[in-house]
Formats: structure tokens, C-alpha cells, sequence
């Protein structure tokens, strides 16, 4: 199972809180590596995302539209246009490269959810 796979079937539909194994899998995505908490809010850990770790700066594109996707869907088993609406509103601060690859992951996050349905 992907970690996009595991996030979505973890997430708390009402409240959008990740559990201490989503924290612990986003561990090299987070900043200060603070991960002590049992569970963290998914918009701390979108705020905490940073470029300036050693991972390819694509992957960590798609790790932040992916929270912000989750953020934005209030029920995120049902709600697929949702994750279309939060894609939509990075694609107006988003440049060409990013995109492109904000519209990927927006159909593949549809595609996992209607996996689940």
C-alpha cells in the first residue's frame, strides 16, 4: 500500500486527523521532525512540509497536494470533487511544471477513492 493509499484509509472523515503511523510514515516530509504527539492536525502537517529536505523536489509537490487535497475533503471516501475543487485553488499559485503535476495526482487521488467506494 502507497502512503497516498494508507492516508486515505486512515483519516478521521469528520475532523481530517492524521494517526501516529501517518505522522511517522510523513516523518521525512516534516520540517522539525516533531512527531512526538499521538495524532496531528493534517494542516499542521501541510504548514510543516519543507523544500529543504534531501528529497526530489517533485515528490515533495505531490506530498503537499495531496494534504491539501485531504484538508480541503471533508469525507474524503465520498467526496472526490472535492479533492478537484482543492486542486483547482494551488493551481492558481502554481507554475507550469507544478501544474501539470497537481492535475496528476488529482486523478489519481480520484482513482484510489473510487477504489474504496
Amino acid at each position: 500500500m502507497n502512503i497516498i493509499e494508507f492516508i486515505i484509509k486512515n483519516i478521521n472523515n469528520q475532523t481530517c486527523i492524521f494517526n501516529q503511523e501517518v505522522a511517522r510514515l510523513l516523518q521525512p516530509f516534516i520540517m522539525d521532525g516533531n512527531l512526538d504527539f499521538p495524532i496531528m492536525n493534517a494542516e499542521t502537517i501541510y504548514r510543516n512540509i519543507s523544500y529543504n529536505r534531501p528529497h526530489p523536489r517533485i515528490k515533495l509537490i505531490r506530498m503537499r497536494g495531496i494534504l491539501r487535497s485531504l484538508v480541503s475533503a471533508t469525507n474524503i471516501t465520498t467526496n472526490e470533487c472535492a479533492v478537484s475543487r482543492a486542486t483547482d485553488m494551488l493551481l492558481g499559485a502554481a507554475t507550469v511544471q507544478q501544474r501539470t503535476v497537481l492535475k496528476t495526482l488529482a486523478n489519481e487521488v480520484n482513482e484510489i477513492i473510487k477504489s474504496y467506494q
